[in-house]
């Protein structure tokens, strides 16, 4: 059985309306990036307590978007899949329907 591959897509095609994707820098060395440019990561404060001490460090913006201008030559996107799709086909393996 062969399986449809969704056609990657270069970076600049990509709009806010088509959401969190996969994303593939070329040539690929590593798994794909799952989001979108607009992603803006979370501001972390970290607090640690050692017996009645107490240390606070500056707040550190994590996660988001980990590509920068120099990437987008290289960058390329699909879809996410259908999350309810994996889901149905997961469901008939585990019923030893697939």
């Amino acid at each position: 059985m062969s399986e449809v591959q969704p056609t990657p897509r270069h970076f600049h095609s990509w709009a806010e309306e088509d959401g969190d994707v996969l994303w593939y820098r070329h040539p690929i060395s590593e798994p794909p990036y799952f989001g979108s440019p607009v992603c803006l990561g979370r501001t972390m404060l970290v607090e640690i307590y050692i017996g009645r001490e107490q240390f606070e460090f500056p707040a550190q913006q994590t996660g988001g978007w980990p590509f920068d201008e120099d990437d987008e030559q290289y960058l390329w996107w699909i879809p996410a899949p259908n999350g309810n799709a994996v889901q149905a086909a997961i469901d008939a393996a585990l019923k030893g329907e697939g």
